[in-house]
């Protein structure tokens, strides 16, 4: 190899790398504000709002997770207070419907469902669970749909 090819090779390993560190942070979702919060564990599977929703709706949301390990009944009303403040908060519905479908509260999830559906909630996460908690009922002709 020639000292020429050598130079070329060493200066676009030098460009590249010059060019990856460059690259932005943009698309990684984190918390809202300057804290660091820890991300919960795939088994716990919360969610954390995004700031697009109103402060009383996410101060409510961010109850309900606190108290997921210690009260799964004020959890519950806490994340249904955050949609009641914010009707178009996603993330309070999914963390609702996955806590009812881990308590097998069918009649509950189909009313969050309900309420979604009249606030035009368009969530493919959130449709997911709902067909989730379908098919653990047997219904998996309504489950497909």
């Amino acid at each position: 190899m020639t000292t020429h090819n050598r130079l070329i090779i060493i200066l676009s390993i030098a460009a590249f790398m010059a060019g990856c560190s460059t690259l932005t942070t943009d698309s990684i979702e984190t918390a809202p504000g300057p804290d660091v919060v820890e991300q919960p564990s795939q088994s716990e599977a919360v969610d954390v709002p995004r700031p697009r929703y109103n402060s009383k709706a996410e101060q409510l949301f961010e109850l309900g997770n606190g108290q997921l390990k210690k009260d799964n009944t004020k959890s519950l009303a806490l994340y249904e207070s955050a949609i009641k403040a914010d009707p178009k908060m996603e993330p309070a519905y999914f963390n609702l419907t996955k806590l009812n479908l881990s308590l097998e509260n069918y009649t509950e999830i189909n009313a969050v469902m309900a309420t979604a559906e009249q606030n035009a909630i368009d969530s493919a996460r959130l449709n997911n669970i709902f067909a989730m908690a379908l098919r653990q009922q047997g219904k998996f002709q309504d489950a497909k749909n």
